[in-house]
């Protein structure tokens, strides 16, 4: 069945005419159905003709009716299966297997079926009538899905070097504060903050003029 929708369809695009478009389908088909097409085209038949024949050949009227229950009735949206596409199939099959209902009553068993992630959300919006109301609201669908995942990879994406705000060379850097009145200054260094114990330059030989009292202590000594 999905074989004669999918032809179906291609046909209404209008790109050849009937026994032109029977001749190309030709060998897409194999067994019973290629001699029963191949005779279509031999009477002349269009592809309307033909078409209606193989829904009397095979697709009787119990055939229809199991069809219609499982690709329409309860034929329930996925979580992940694109609107569109659910949508598009569940019309295909139901102009292919002449299903007797109107447009607003196949728009309304379509919302019935939508997976309750969605459906949920059709409450809060007018009943839709026909197809072309109904894809309108699969574009609002679309458009806050493609909002969502956008603002997901937002927010999970690594923050780059690029936006990391980075001290320019050239900025200046900040002076340590300078010592007040009263602070401890080490004589060995001329540093605050610490004693002999902890200057960090006490492993480092200091020069004679450096040492505790230096030359002058020097020469008071000689």
């Amino acid at each position: 069945m999905n074989l004669f929708v999918r032809l179906d369809e291609i046909y209404e695009l209008g790109l050849f005419e009937g026994r032109i478009f029977i001749m190309r389908i030709l060998p897409l088909l194999s067994g019973s159905v290629l001699v029963f097409v191949g005779n279509t085209l031999r009477e002349g038949n269009s592809w309307s003709e033909c078409k209606s024949h193989l829904l009397e050949k095979y697709f009787p009227y119990f055939v229809c009716e199991s069809l219609a229950r499982e690709r329409i009735v309860f034929y329930f949206h996925k979580e992940r299966q694109p609107l569109r596409q659910y949508i598009a199939r569940v019309f295909r099959t139901a102009k292919f297997l002449n299903y007797q209902a109107t447009e607003e009553k196949l728009v309304d068993r379509v919302v019935m079926n939508l997976h309750s992630s969605i459906f949920v959300h059709t409450a809060l919006l007018d009943r839709q009538r026909s197809l072309k109301d109904l894809y309108r609201v699969v574009g609002l669908f679309e458009e806050k899905s493609s909002v969502a995942r956008e603002r997901q990879r937002v927010e999970v994406a690594p923050r780059s070097p690029a936006n990391t705000r980075a001290t320019p060379r050239d900025a200046p850097r900040p002076t340590p504060p300078r010592a007040g009145v009263g602070a401890m200054v080490f004589w060995g260094c001329g540093q605050t903050g610490h004693g002999r114990r902890n200057c960090p330059r006490r492993n480092t030989p200091l020069r004679n003029e450096q040492s505790p009292g230096g030359q002058q202590a020097l020469r008071t000594g000689t």
